[in-house]
């Protein structure tokens, strides 16, 4: 069966015939259809680094407060910050921010999501390694986090 799209010809046919069969010259439809405008497309904003620090990840800081390892590295490195700013359990190569000074920003308790961007085999190193991060805290609630150095 010949077709016209998914519409089988024999039926486009009749379709058309139907729609212009009782027309007179003065009957003619003038009807204009509404042109869209091209809108301005909106180019997001630059993110705009807020806050950067530099954390080692330690054996401790793999354990939550219920004594259960971590298995998520984004949980390894928000328990970094717990271990810090809560316990008073620094490594020497950790040092403060102003973001997750925050208690409710530690614990997850803020309204905003956050959107954690880890490097090329960060997750792994931070999961089973002892790594020094470099993170950065962006205020479009994007967090980057990746080995320092790199």
């Amino acid at each position: 069966m010949n077709r016209i799209g998914s519409v089988p010809i024999a039926l486009a046919i009749a379709l058309v015939s139907a729609c212009t069969a009782d027309k007179r010259p003065e009957q003619e439809s003038t009807t204009v259809l509404p042109t869209k405008i091209a809108e301005p497309v909106a180019t997001p904003a630059t993110p705009k680094l807020v806050d950067s620090y530099t954390a080692h990840i330690s054996d401790k800081d793999k354990y939550g407060n219920d004594g259960k390892r971590l298995t998520s590295a984004r949980d390894i490195v928000l328990q970094d910050r717990k271990n810090y700013y809560d316990f008073n359990l620094r490594d020497p190569s950790d040092h403060p921010d102003k973001f997750f000074s925050s208690k409710p920003n530690r614990w997850g308790e803020t309204t905003s999501v956050h959107d954690w961007k880890m490097g090329r085999g960060v997750e792994y190193e931070v999961q089973k390694g002892n790594p020094n991060l470099k993170v950065q805290v962006y205020d479009n609630g994007h967090i980057n986090v990746n080995i320092q150095g790199d």
